[in-house]
């Protein structure tokens, strides 16, 4: 959640610092983030917090999303 909330959509398949600050994570997990990040953004202190989980983060993104 911290590497999405630090680089933006723009920042993403760039090398450098960006390829350096997603080393370790996962693909999937960065695309989970993001998706919290555009669809559920009051949830994104709670997972960096460890207050709620990424994945149940995620699923209210989706939820979201489809209803959009």
């Amino acid at each position: 959640m911290a590497v999405a909330k630090i680089w933006s959509e723009k920042n993403q398949g760039k090398q450098g610092a960006t390829s350096c600050a997603t080393e370790g994570v996962s693909g999937s997990r960065l695309s989970y983030a993001r998706a919290v990040l555009q669809w559920a953004p009051e949830l994104v202190d709670a997972v960096l917090a460890g207050a709620e989980s990424l994945d149940r983060a995620y699923a209210v993104a989706m939820e979201r999303n489809a209803i959009t």
